[in-house]
């Protein structure tokens, strides 16, 4: 017994089995995260280390050249490349395409584990950092108030922030413009000196002074209880007290060599909107997080934090990534919705029934619902290639019902009652219907398995496609048979009774077309040699449309987000920039 013939006898079964697939993956559809491409290995790490009070060159031979020497050593790496800044040192390490991202990040944090003793003991920790396209923020707010800057930062930082970070999906909060508060301690050198002290000694007395320290334990009959030393700063006057122990014994306070301003940190970045200044927040994804459903809980508490603190602050949407991604979305959604219809309104025209339109309307969408299953398997994304590949696959699934439909309904021209039409139509096109769909099978699976930035990119757009074609094969085995076993009739052969009449002026007109083709087959066949003259020199044409450069290349085509952005930089600034790089090929 046949797949085919199973399906017909046992249509409860066959429609349980496709229902529960179209359940599943309407479910799995509404978990599937959402972005604008697929998630990218791209095996790039980015080595910061800070070193306060370095200049350039000390930064190089200090720290730059011993992270050089020892991240040489990584496997695959294909390029090192280093800028050297007053307090920081920045590394940028280029690995193979073939490279897993998380592994060569992995190997990285071991290696410099390995020679943070060699760094400077008063460099900050190396951070090290994967270059990672879904870590740009997808939310940038803008936060005004009539309170000062200082307590602005203040309340964002300890009623906005928090609440933020706890949203769902949501991966970091981060504060520009802020105007943070810093204590600066102006030393006077001259005074520093005639005490015979030096920074270093100074540095060390108020980081010691400034410290709560575990004092130990005391018990009683009934309690327990925890003593702590607390030695912090609480107030100005404290830290302009703290005493400096000289050399001859005696000592002196902070205030005799420096001045304490309680003041901010210096602007490093500025935020403004619409004019006024404002205190910006940007707001990153969790890399497998559905970026629309985060920006929507954002809002939905930004909303209540305006509620809330409305008379005190106010928070506006100064760009949302998302937007774009959603617009785009439901763009390739809507052509995939219309190229649906428009297959239909296709076979109706050409089939003259709308029992077969019926048919091929839910054998199509059975077909895409259960790429859902396999994009939350493999932890795809709904993004633009994955919906490429849907909207491109629409007219391939098509085929495999069509040839089945057609064939059956040539059975039933010759007498044949519906069920046995259905059977023996799809046993006699059985083998050619699955040639069809392994040749599309066979050309784009490999896709699958290339290996870079391409194969990153395309590998949903082949894994979604090959899925959509192995369930249509799998339909017109069973669902297409079974339907039309069911909608079928000898009354309806040739067509609906209302479209009789369209019909037969239809089958005139592609006569006429028909015989169209002929005549211009029957002079191709008889002219060969100029066919294929023509063929080659048009092969030649249009290959030579690119060397040419009538046909430009580019990575991706360029998109139209609504917005564009204005970077700027004096002369001064780009020709540090380029005496400070330096590329080191290996």
């Amino acid at each position: 017994m046949t797949v085919t013939e199973l399906s017909i006898r046992r249509p409860s079964a066959v429609a349980m089995f496709f229902l529960a697939i179209a359940v599943l993956g309407i479910m799995l559809y509404q978990r599937l995260p959402v972005d604008l491409l697929p998630t990218m290995n791209w095996p790039m790490v980015t080595i910061v280390t800070t070193w306060p009070g370095a200049g350039p060159k000390e930064v190089e031979t200090m720290i730059s050249r011993p992270v050089e020497d020892a991240v040489i050593s990584l496997n695959k790496l294909k390029t090192i490349r280093s800028v050297n800044r007053e307090n920081a040192s920045i590394v940028m390490l280029e690995f193979e395409m073939s490279a897993n991202a998380d592994v060569v990040m992995q190997e990285t944090q071991r290696v410099i584990t390995t020679i943070r003793a060699q760094l400077p003991d008063d460099a900050d920790e190396p951070q090290i950092l994967k270059a990672d396209i879904g870590a740009m923020p997808i939310l940038r707010l803008a936060v005004s108030s009539d309170m000062s800057d200082t307590d602005l930062f203040t309340f964002v930082d300890e009623h906005v922030r928090p609440r933020l970070e706890q949203v769902d999906g949501v991966g970091q909060v981060m504060i520009t413009g802020a105007a943070e508060r810093e204590l600066q301690v102006a030393v006077d050198p001259e005074r520093l000196a005639t005490h015979g002290l030096s920074l270093e000694e100074l540095n060390r007395v108020l980081a010691s002074d400034n410290l709560d320290v575990p004092a130990g334990r005391l018990f009683s009959t009934s309690q327990d209880y925890t003593v702590r030393l607390t030695g912090k700063y609480q107030t100005l006057s404290e830290i302009e007290l703290t005493r400096i122990p000289l050399a001859d014994g005696t000592a002196i306070y902070l205030r005799d060599v420096a001045v304490v301003t309680d003041t901010v940190k210096s602007d490093r970045s500025l935020t403004r909107l619409d004019q006024a200044s404002a205190l910006g927040i940007q707001i990153v994804k969790q890399s497998q997080a559905n970026s629309v459903r985060t920006s929507d809980r954002v809002r939905g508490v930004l909303d209540k934090i305006e509620a809330e603190y409305g008379s005190r602050v106010e928070v506006e949407v100064a760009q949302d990534v998302t937007v774009f991604n959603r617009n785009s979305i439901k763009e390739v959604q809507r052509n995939i919705a219309e190229a649906l219809l428009t297959v239909a309104l296709v076979l109706l025209v050409f089939l003259h029934s709308m029992r077969n339109s019926l048919i091929v309307l839910i054998a199509i969408p059975l077909s895409v619902v259960s790429t859902f299953i396999t994009m939350k398997l493999f932890n795809f994304s709904i993004n633009l290639m994955t919906m490429m590949a849907l909207g491109t696959v629409i007219g391939v699934l098509v085929d495999d019902s069509i040839v089945v439909l057609e064939n059956i309904h040539q059975w039933l021209k010759r007498g044949e009652d519906p069920r046995s039409a259905a059977i023996k139509g799809r046993n006699e096109i059985g083998l050619a219907a699955l040639a069809i769909t392994l040749v599309d099978v066979v050309t784009f699976l490999p896709i699958a398995f290339v290996e870079g930035l391409v194969g990153n990119i395309f590998r949903e757009f082949s894994l979604v496609f090959v899925t959509a074609l192995v369930m249509s094969l799998l339909v017109s085995f069973t669902v297409t048979p079974l339907l039309a076993s069911r909608l079928n009739s000898a009354e309806n052969i040739h067509g609906e009774k209302w479209m009789r009449g369209f019909a037969r002026w239809f089958e005139r007109q592609f006569g006429l077309l028909e015989s169209l083709y002929k005549a211009i087959l029957t002079w191709a066949i008889g002219h060969r040699l100029a066919v294929f003259s023509f063929a080659t020199v048009a092969m030649i044409f249009s290959i030579a449309l690119i060397p040419l450069g009538f046909i430009g290349s580019d990575f991706v085509p360029p998109m139209d987000r609504g917005e564009f952005a204005v970077f700027t930089g004096n002369a001064a600034w780009h020709d540090a920039r380029r005496e400070q790089r330096h590329d080191c090929a290996h």
